[in-house]
């Protein structure tokens, strides 16, 4: 807000006395809400002031223009939200079985073959052994020599979908319609995503062992999952499934306007989508820290496919002009911003989502406020960094590894990010029943 300080001097001299009187304006161009008048007056001097109040921060100041804010004040975080450690409730939809994948490795073996000793040590002439032995009323030979079973981990556990819930829950309000025509689609892409990837550390683990690493057995794998997302259905006469996700942009107040996706092309006549986030541990033997890492799973269930970040987005409503009826949507984005994203390299909707997500994590951690730049600025952001995401109700919520934009012992906000920030990169056409 530019101001504008114009201060009037008059200093008038009279015989047989003297007085001083000093005016001081301050004009704002913006509109005035309150102007406080102080006026003293003694025989020598007069002074008039005039002062405005800070204008108090308004909702439309934050959402500003096509709810897309520069920069967010802390108070009004309500409406952001850190999605770790939080629990979503579809995980325990009543159409959920679960089921483990278990590929352990289990042996009975000599226990020197399942210690790691020192260079050229001998099992019972360590001294640590010998003294285990004399613990246990046995020789250091006996000890070294006596059978153990050992063991690596590697347990995850997984969805299976069903189309019924079982019998004691139906007519009750854990009821649910069925998931549809993908269903065997669906639990056969779960399974094998999550058993390549129980395998793949199977594989790891199996060379360890032949290889003749003792400690093989002290590697650890597991998982565990949440499902963000299930899209409300309902049944047709003939039987089928209809699909009821429409997404609403919320102005929240009178202006912008408020509209669906639909209205602005971003949206078929129907789609239905699953989202399964996966998370998981993973410890090899020696190494001084675990790893955690996240892995999701959307999935389309008009047509029976896995689907990616690029799949719903695009930047054809970056720059359009785009209605409400009649009436105009406003740009989220300046004309000199717009003209940078789209001449670069990199796709445009990628600078947009990767500026309103630097907001929002500046938002949920101040930390991450350093990354809040002009949205001008020249690093092309990355699709990879964006591409473990989840639906939900309100919006996208995005997910991270330890290490991946933070410390390990840092903070690491797992954004929920609004569609009305997301609404002129939003795509879902994709998603819709293919013609023919």
């Amino acid at each position: 807000m530019k101001k504008y300080l114009v201060i009037f001097a008059i200093i008038l001299m009279a015989c047989g006395g003297s007085s001083e009187v000093i005016t001081d304006i301050i004009q704002v161009e913006d509109s005035i809400q309150t102007t406080t008048t102080t006026s003293t007056t003694t025989s020598t001097l007069i002074t008039t002031t005039t002062t405005l109040q800070e204008k108090p921060m308004t909702l439309d100041d934050y959402f500003g223009e096509a709810f897309a804010p520069a920069y967010s004040p802390n108070h009004l975080l309500f409406f952001e939200k850190d999605m770790d450690e939080n629990y979503f409730r579809n995980t325990r939809n009543k159409l959920i079985e679960e089921s483990v994948i278990d590929l352990t490795i289990t042996e009975t073996t000599e226990f020197k073959n399942t210690v790691i000793l020192g260079d050229d040590v001998v099992c019972e002439e360590d001294e640590f052994i010998i003294k285990d032995a004399n613990e246990e009323g046995v020789s250091p030979k006996e000890y070294c020599n006596k059978l153990v079973t050992v063991s690596d981990w590697n347990y995850i556990r997984y969805p299976i979908f069903k189309n019924e819930v079982p019998s004691i829950f139906k007519d009750t309000s854990f009821d649910e319609k069925p998931i549809g025509k993908c269903l065997d689609s669906l639990n056969e892409e779960i399974y094998n995503f999550v058993y390549s990837l129980s395998d793949f550390y199977y594989k790891d683990v199996k060379e360890s062992k032949d290889l003749g690493y003792n400690d093989w057995h002290r590697n650890m794998f597991s998982g565990d999952f949440q499902v963000t997302w299930i899209s409300p259905r309902g049944v047709k006469g003939d039987g089928s499934v209809k699909y009821g996700d429409a997404t609403f942009i919320s102005g929240r107040y009178p202006s912008p306007a408020s509209f669906f996706l639909s209205e602005i092309g971003a949206e078929p006549e129907e789609y239905g989508v699953i989202s399964i986030v996966f998370d998981f541990y993973k410890y090899y033997a020696g190494a001084a820290n675990g790893q955690w890492f996240i892995e999701t799973l959307n999935y389309d269930l008009i047509n029976c496919k896995k689907f990616y970040l690029d799949d719903i987005f695009s930047s054809k409503n970056l720059s359009a002009e785009l209605y409400d009826g009649d009436e105009l949507i406003p740009q989220s984005y300046s004309e000199e911003v717009l003209n940078i994203w789209l001449n670069q390299e990199t796709e445009a909707w990628v600078y947009a989502l990767n500026y309103e997500y630097s907001k929002v994590q500046c938002l949920l951690d101040n930390d991450f406020c350093d990354e809040l730049g002009s949205p001008t600025f020249n690093l092309s952001p990355s699709k990879e960094l964006f591409s473990d995401f989840a639906f939900d109700s309100n919006g996208l919520i995005f997910f991270f590894d330890k290490y991946q934009i933070s410390c390990g012992a840092c903070n690491i906000p797992l954004p929920l990010i609004q569609y009305e920030r997301l609404f002129r990169i939003l795509d879902f056409n994709i998603l819709g029943k293919k013609e023919g």
